[in-house]
């Protein structure tokens, strides 16, 4: 009888830690697993960081104000015309 015994709890054991193996594979699995998502986290993230500095940089420019036209000197003004000629020579 005790020699039944022992073979059951020894059987009982050896099945325990068949069990206890495949939950601890089972863990670490779910632990790689895990590590690649938090990584795939970080790289949205930071895809989604550089999405709202260039939406924020799109927003500043739509903001800006358009510089004033200034008004063309009229065809007929030659004296005007010469002027800015020289001066763009002079520079």
């Amino acid at each position: 009888m005790s020699s039944y015994l022992s073979i059951g709890v020894l059987a009982g054991c050896i099945i325990l830690a068949i069990v206890l193996f495949s939950k601890l594979k089972k863990l670490i699995r779910a632990e790689k697993e895990l590590e690649i998502l938090r990584q795939n986290n970080e790289k949205l993230v930071s895809r989604l960081d550089s999405i709202v500095e260039t939406q924020e940089k799109i927003s500043e420019i739509q903001n800006e104000k358009t510089p004033e036209k200034k008004k063309a000197p009229s065809s007929g003004d030659s004296s005007s015309r010469l002027d800015r000629l020289n001066s763009m020579q002079k520079q």
